[in-house]
């Protein structure tokens, strides 16, 4: 049975990449995939079109968010019929699993009910607000925890590390959290549980009947867990829906904590007074899970109103005339599988106090303030300050409008993205220089974008600020005098980084974070092909030497400063010379330093070590031109890029792309397998290997052919029309 748990996922799942494989089966709804197939009506037919829009259509336009999967079972039946769900359900079998028998099984029927035909998450008006409670006791939880960790420490460091004080220490945190301004109780008052309604659209009449009275029953049961459980009946006809279900009464819930208990939690909260105001605010909060059916959809729904729970019957008030939604208008005609809907001021709401790191580098600041054990650590501090402070210019950076994605079956499956993020970190004004790279020959992975400079320059000083901290605190540490093994094996490895190391590594990432970031400009793209050769390895066998393929590795960036890139290159070479010279008088081997080989030819000065198994197409090299500078597995990758720049042309993009090539993964696959096949008795070192590699081929060539399906995945984010977008591409054949 866990196998098939395992194994049913991935067929399911996988539907999702090889939709458009094999004839479609019909699906029986009248959902959003119908509205968006429909040519896109004036508003004098909205009325016509919501009746067609699926549940979308009885919801409210206040709707802060929305997701909908359509067609579920359709689209497992389609990846069943391809090469991959074939040798999925093959792989099945071998151990000893038939899909018909699980298929034909009651749970399986119910899975299909309900992710079948229509599947939805509709978020009601107060999610965002009720979202900005939630992450301000998780910040809050952040920085106390912190702060707690050091006190920790700190008390071990000082003897003080019996049960007792540790439990002390903790219960200062949670009183820290609860007396929050920020979270904690004042948040507690505030909170509600949001309008949360979750559906699922059920043709069949009966299933649809049999589900309903399922859910309805189980949460029926807990009305049996006694008089004085705070469930109570809930029975409510809203928006045309006969609900019934529970409500979890705040008062009842209160009262069960007699005074015993609460003077037992008077510790953890800090005090009685901030005790009998917790349970204050619990009385008057209660939480309502209802179920109840709409046509042909079966609801359910969570929320601390019933206010919260909103249908319409006006097509002018439903989700489907929002303005938010007029995304779906460029894909009429295409088979929508995804719809996901995010307000833009709920989303405003929500990213305001947006972070990171700034609560964890707050609180261990804070901890550090409350505690000499560790020594003067106000430099550390300053640091923490700082990456704090950077974490919120950094989230400050960013803005966020109504967010709008559709998932649909063309080609493949293709996910389309239209607002959310205003994209600080990308440069989406700038063309690509590189994207003709791209179309290369043979390339199996090609990556190419740029960069916002502020952001950047921020994220860099944010890196290096959490850097220096970590460094600096460790070696207050090292300098403590503290009688343990463990300890002093730590401070042995510690001065021994320091004293062999630490100046030189140091030097290394100032080179790499400031020059050569200096040097270079704000684009760059990565390139890998499958053209490379097999470098001359010994004992490796020479068929292999002679006609082996591997990939071949290049970053290229825009040369902005060559002379920064030198001095970078400088530092570099020092700073490695010097930790291996450190290594050599701390009794290590000596290891010399390479000559370092320069050649310049055809405009392309090159940099590499000799390694006697390298090749011009297998060795590691720098190189640079007057425009660009690259990092490669090969000299030769380096002078084929160089004349394809040249040459110019390319598609024109801004923003970031990438592309895998699954064609090309396939080929190589392929080759190998071709080569081993053809070379057995010199590639493999006796015939139990051989036999081996032989029994299992029948099964790697099926794999191969049934990934094969796969043509390519493109990736594309970018402005368009003064809105953030975003293509996801999964391409088949």
């Amino acid at each position: 049975m866990k196998l098939k748990r395992i194994f049913l996922p991935v067929l399911a799942g996988g539907s999702l990449v090889s939709l458009s494989f094999g004839e479609t089966p019909a699906v029986n709804n009248q959902s959003l995939t119908q509205l968006v197939q429909a040519e896109v009506a004036p508003a004098a037919n909205l009325a016509a079109l919501s009746k067609k829009a699926g549940f979308a259509a009885h919801l409210p336009t206040n709707t802060e968010g929305y997701l909908s999967i359509l067609g579920g079972y359709d689209m497992y039946q389609r990846l069943q019929k391809t090469e991959i769900g074939k040798l999925i359900v093959e792989a099945m079998a071998d151990q000893g699993m038939d899909l018909g028998e699980f298929e034909a099984d009651e749970d399986f029927e119910i899975l299909k009910a309900i992710v079948g035909e229509e599947l939805f998450f509709a978020f009601g008006d107060t999610s965002g607000d009720q979202y900005v409670h939630l992450n301000a006791i998780s910040k809050s939880s952040n920085f106390h925890q912190m702060k707690m960790m050091v006190s920790m420490a700190a008390a071990a460091l000082e003897g003080e590390d019996d049960p007792e004080s540790m439990q002390g220490v903790a219960m200062s945190m949670f009183a820290g959290i609860l007396g929050d301004p920020k979270a904690g109780i004042d948040i507690f008052e505030k909170a509600e549980m949001p309008p949360l309604t979750i559906g699922f659209k059920v043709s069949d009449a009966d299933m649809r009947e049999q589900l309903a009275a399922t859910i309805a029953g189980f949460l029926g049961q807990a009305l049996e867990a006694g008089e004085e459980a705070p469930f109570v009946e809930l029975k409510e006809t809203l928006g045309g829906v006969e609900l019934t279900g529970i409500t979890v009464d705040g008062k009842r819930a209160a009262e069960l904590a007699d005074e015993d208990t609460r003077q037992g939690m008077s510790e953890l909260f800090g005090g009685r007074a901030e005790v009998d105001r917790f349970m204050g605010a619990v009385a008057k909060k209660n939480l309502h899970v209802a179920t109840g059916v709409k046509g042909d959809h079966v609801v359910i729904y969570l929320g601390g109103s019933m206010e919260g729970f909103k249908l319409v019957d006006d097509s002018a008030d439903s989700l489907a005339a929002h303005p938010g939604m007029d995304f779906l208008s460029k894909y009429s005609g295409k088979d929508i599988r995804m719809v996901l809907f995010g307000e833009e001021e709920a989303f405003d709401t929500m990213t305001a106090e947006g972070e990171a790191f700034a609560s964890i580098a707050l609180g261990l600041k804070a901890g550090l303030a409350d505690t000499e054990a560790f020594g003067d650590t106000r430099d550390v501090q300053t640091l923490l300050g700082h990456v704090a402070k950077l974490d919120k210019q950094l989230f400050g950076m960013m803005d966020y409008s109504r967010s709008g994605v559709v998932g649909f079956i063309e080609d493949g499956f293709k996910i389309e993205s239209h607002g959310g993020s205003n994209l600080p970190s990308i440069d989406t004004k700038t063309a690509h220089n590189y994207s003709a790279l791209g179309d290369m020959e043979d390339v199996l992975f090609f990556s190419n974008s740029r960069s916002n400079p502020e952001f950047t320059g921020k994220l860099f000083d944010m890196v290096d600020s959490l850097g220096e901290a970590s460094y600096l605190m460790a070696r207050r540490v090292a300098e403590l005098e503290i009688d343990d093994d463990d300890f002093k094996e730590f401070q042995e490895g510690f001065g021994m980084f320091e004293q062999l190391a630490s100046k030189d590594l140091a030097e290394i990432w100032q080179a790499i974070s400031i020059d050569w970031a200096q040097g270079t400009g704000d684009e760059g793209a990565l390139v890998i092909d499958t053209k490379g050769t097999m470098p001359k390895i010994p004992e490796v066998p020479g068929v292999i030497i002679e006609k082996g393929r591997v990939p071949r590795i290049t970053y290229v960036t825009p040369v902005k400063d060559a002379a920064k890139l030198t001095q970078s290159w400088t530092r570099i070479e020092k700073a490695v010379t010097n930790i291996l010279k450190t290594v050599k008088e701390q009794g290590g081997p000596e290891i010399p330093m390479q000559e370092l080989i320069e050649n310049e030819k055809d405009g392309v000065k090159s940099f590499f070590y000799p390694i006697p198994t390298t090749t011009n197409n297998a060795r590691p090299i720098v190189a640079m031109t007057e425009k660009n500078f690259y990092l490669s597995t090969s000299q030769t990758a380096v002078a084929e890029m160089k004349a394809k720049l040249e040459a110019g042309g390319g598609p024109l993009r801004m923003g970031s792309y990438s592309r895998v090539n699954f064609t090309v993964a396939k080929e190589l696959a392929e080759f190998w397998v071709k080569l081993a096949k053809d070379n057995a008795d010199e590639l493999f070192e006796n015939d139990f290997q051989k036999d081996d590699f032989m029994e299992n081929l029948p099964m790697i060539e099926k794999f191969i052919m049934a990934f094969g399906e796969l043509k390519d995945m493109t990736s594309h984010t970018r402005v368009e029309d003064g809105e953030s977008r975003m293509s996801l591409h999964f391409n088949t054949k």
